[in-house]
């Protein structure tokens, strides 16, 4: 069975049909559309600087000798496009060259000779047949592919073969300038990207997203991935296992598959080695481990890796502000691993100290800013009054320990941990698992009255995990390290700071919050000890509830009693506690990173308990 085309079937006499204003528009489109940079082979680059895939017309003579081998006239339309162009450059097509008289051959059948117009070399057979006449005296062609058993395409006239051919050409030229329009448009995107406009390349992306061009799907989840927003739909597949393939997009796509994987759960690792086929699964696995467990950490090649270097030593100590700056300042270091679809330091996100301080804020801050000059460090440390911010309830207690003069990795040390400081991060499970240890049996009360006893439990307390880091210097130069733990248990907050400062020699600050019937309401209780012993110690809590309390050589900026003030005038109740915060930072100029503390990956260490010391001014 032979599949017909019909859509060209509309019989014309060669009067009514002008061939050579037909060819005359097709090659002036082709010439219009091809590249100069790849036209070559088959006479096209000459055929481009005349306009014309044709040759001149069939000789008269010739004509009259095919038509004798034909046994009667050609074909109307044929015999009219050989009048006009004896062959035709078919660009585009499995056909390279349409034969003209030269080089039509004639194939015996029953009941007369065909005429096939593409040479042996072609893949594609074109035969004009016989036996299949249409009233009109043209021919149909029949095309096949060369050594196919399919049934060929039969349409009814060599004029509705060259009219399907040249709609087709139509349609992948409009399809390939659309492509090249695209491509413009991604470059365009990119550009935009990189000087610092990414919604606006978002917004240049679009069409060629929803096209699933290769690059924009790429820089699209770039984008998307470090403002915040929702993933843009289908991703692009890596390609290769190039630099940025491995060092850039394999870390972002193990933290989206550790970010789809339930709690507690190992993330699918054939997920991610399917996506890249052709990465070393050696290389794959460690990668998707490392960034699951929060110890993966970005490197980078050339100068901005050491700026990554840096900012990640400074927010392994908590000071966000310090990282941040040396991060954003640092991009006009920054270079993309290629010239085609990286537009930012996309690993950066995957990275278990660096990434989770990269909030869509400042990611976005990152990719507006400019990557070619510094920008001024305008950030203000966040102090400590955020520990008493109203969006922190405070069903735990949390304890604050500021060392003057000490380094975080000497705080084991000094707070007489037994264990070392710790890589990994307080977390939850760890806060829970070393406050509370809830016991099997119920509470039990023991002889003395209001002594409450749990079984397993040591009479003075369980050990509890403090995040570590640095928290500013003084204005002297000295430089502050601390230890917060924001989970502390229930209870009377335990003083450290005598022993501790009978360790490092210098001023220790202790600052603890107890617990009222309110549990949005705070008292704080700061006690500061050098040499083993302590020398001032103020409370402040709601009034009402807690008189403010100064013993001791307090500095007068904190005596609290000078500022009874603070609770009445706002109405605040939690106003003295924020205050007492305030009024540290700016005496001993400390600061603890919210960024650090909430959304990073600290240091810890295992605090242990602590009886309370006598005051000895």
């Amino acid at each position: 069975m032979t599949t017909t085309n019909t859509g060209h079937d509309h019989p014309r006499s060669r009067e009514e049909f002008d061939w050579r204003a037909f060819l005359r528009g097709w090659s002036a489109e082709w010439a219009d559309a091809a590249d100069p940079a790849v036209v070559d082979g088959h006479g096209l680059r000459e055929a481009r600087e005349r306009r014309w895939l044709g040759f001149g017309p069939a000789d008269p003579k010739a004509l009259a000798v095919w038509e004798a081998r034909a046994g009667g006239a050609l074909p109307p339309s044929f015999r009219a496009f050989l009048e006009v162009t004896d062959g035709w450059r078919m660009t585009g097509t499995p056909v390279w060259l349409l034969a003209g008289t030269e080089g039509v051959s004639d194939e015996t059948g029953s009941g007369g000779r065909s005429l096939r117009l593409t040479d042996d070399s072609a893949r594609v057979d074109v035969v004009l047949d016989p036996l299949d006449v249409a009233e009109d005296g043209e021919w149909a062609v029949r095309v096949r592919v060369a050594g196919s058993r399919a049934e060929p395409v039969r349409y009814p006239s060599f004029r509705a073969y060259m009219e399907s051919v040249h709609e087709r050409f139509l349609a992948d030229a409009d399809a390939q300038a659309d492509a090249d329009a695209l491509d413009a448009d991604v470059d365009r995107a990119r550009r935009l990207a990189l000087a610092g406009d990414p919604d606006g390349a978002l917004a240049l992306l679009a069409p060629a997203v929803r096209a699933r061009h290769p690059r924009a799907l790429s820089i699209q989840e770039q984008l998307t991935e470090l403002l915040g927003l929702p993933p843009g739909g289908e991703r692009a597949a890596p390609v290769g296992d190039t630099a940025y393939t491995v060092r850039e997009l394999l870390p972002k796509r193990c933290l989206t598959a550790k970010r789809w994987t339930s709690l507690g759960s190992v993330p699918n690792l054939e997920g991610v080695r399917r996506d890249f086929p052709a990465v070393d699964p050696a290389v794959v696995e460690p990668v998707l481990h490392a960034v699951a467990d929060g110890t993966y950490r970005h490197t980078v090649e050339g100068p901005f890796g050491e700026v990554v270097a840096r900012a990640r030593e400074f927010a392994r100590w908590g000071c966000v502000d310090e990282a941040w700056a040396t991060l954003r300042d640092g991009m006009r270091e920054w270079r993309p691993y290629d010239d085609e679809e990286q537009v930012a330091p996309l690993g950066l996100v995957a990275d278990g100290v660096l990434g989770p301080l990269l909030t869509p804020g400042r990611a976005r801050e990152l990719l507006t800013s400019s990557r070619t000059a510094a920008v001024a460090v305008t950030a203000k440390p966040d102090g400590l009054a955020w520990l008493v911010a109203e969006d922190r309830r405070f069903e735990f207690k949390w304890w604050l320990v500021l060392a003057r003069g000490v380094e975080p990795a000497d705080l084991p040390r000094v707070l007489g941990t037994e264990r070392g400081l710790s890589p990994h991060p307080v977390t939850v499970a760890r806060r829970l698992e070393t406050a509370f240890h809830p016991p099997a049996p119920p509470l039990v009360m023991k002889d003395r009255p209001g002594k409450l006893v749990v079984p397993g439990i040591p009479a003075n307390g369980l050990p509890s995990a403090a995040a570590v880091g640095r928290a500013g210097q003084d204005t002297e130069g000295e430089g502050w390290a601390f230890a917060l733990v924001e989970m502390a248990g229930r209870g009377v907050m335990r003083s450290p700071a005598p022993a501790a400062s009978a360790v490092s020699g210098g001023l220790v600050l202790s600052v603890g919050s107890t617990l009222n019937l309110d549990p949005d309401v705070p008292t704080l209780r700061v006690t500061a000890a050098e040499a083993g012993r302590i020398v001032w110690e103020v409370t402040a809590g709601p009034p009402g509830i807690t008189e403010p309390e100064a013993r001791g050589e307090v500095p007068p900026a904190l005596d609290p009693r000078r500022h009874l003030a603070a609770g009445t005038a706002t109405r605040d109740p939690a106003a003295p506690a924020r205050w007492l915060c305030k009024a540290l930072a700016a005496e001993f100029g400390v600061s603890v990173s919210r960024d650090a503390v909430v959304l990073g990956r600290l240091h810890s260490l295992e605090v242990p308990p602590w009886s309370s010391s006598p005051f000895t001014p």
